[in-house]
């Protein structure tokens, strides 16, 4: 069984836990893809019981390119060589890794680990405040997903009665997605908002926007203006 730690579409948090019980009662391995949420919230592996986890250095300010396996002990005997050669990896995966990568993907982690709790305290501040500008400005607007269980760096909105895509286009000067950049080459309404009861048409009304370690506060209110005020100019929701 695999499941996303944080969506990367609408930033909720999986109840892991509660998950790799259900797995283990069934005698299932159980592998989580945190590369959304490593580096930003807690993660407790052992306690929470899982078999597996993969990490990715780019989505913690680290190079590209990198990225780790967690594997639990017991697990580590049983899996089969995914390539053969020198027998890096422990036996797993042969293959000289980059030195630089390695490091640079360490620092990385090091460093979001050091600034966590107060990264955390500062982004939910800055996704807390958007997203209640933009509502008292449009009521109407509709927010995917669990506000209690989330990592406040990604957000994910529904302008009701708007192309989502053409809404973006009116909105050159800031850096918005109609999606998670995983699906962009994919077509017709996200999955993601349809297993979560949203329409085709709600569902392509829809904004991701996020807020990372060099978002400014300036930069955010500056983000809501320019969306209330492109909302309000296309004729949009306030209800």
């Amino acid at each position: 069984v695999s499941v996303m730690h944080v969506n990367n579409e609408i930033g909720v948090i999986q109840p892991l836990a509660e998950i790799a019980g259900i797995c283990t009662g069934r005698g299932a391995i159980f592998h989580s893809d945190a590369a959304q949420s490593y580096g930003k919230i807690p993660i407790k592996v052992a306690d929470w019981g899982l078999s597996m986890m993969s990490l990715s250095g780019h989505k913690i300010y680290g190079p590209k390119g990198i990225g780790a396996l967690y594997v639990a002990k017991a697990l580590q005997s049983k899996l089969t060589t995914q390539m053969s050669g020198g027998g890096q990896e422990r036996g797993i995966r042969s293959g000289t890794l980059s030195p630089a990568l390695c490091v640079g993907f360490g620092v990385a982690a090091k460093l979001a680990l050091e600034n966590m709790e107060a990264e955390t305290r500062r982004i939910t501040a800055l996704s807390t405040r958007f997203r209640k500008s933009l509502l008292e400005a449009h009521p109407g607007i509709g927010v995917n997903g669990s506000l209690e269980h989330r990592y406040h760096g990604n957000l994910n909105l529904s302008f009701p009665g708007l192309d989502g895509d053409l809404l973006i286009s009116n909105l050159r000067e800031l850096a918005l997605s109609s999606g998670a950049a995983c699906a962009s080459a994919t077509t017709g309404p996200s999955y993601v908002l349809e297993a979560i009861g949203l329409d085709e048409k709600l569902s392509k009304s829809t904004l991701r926007i996020g807020f990372g370690r060099f978002t400014s506060d300036q930069e955010v209110e500056y983000a809501a203006e320019t969306l209330i005020s492109t909302v309000g100019d296309m004729g949009g929701i306030r209800s």
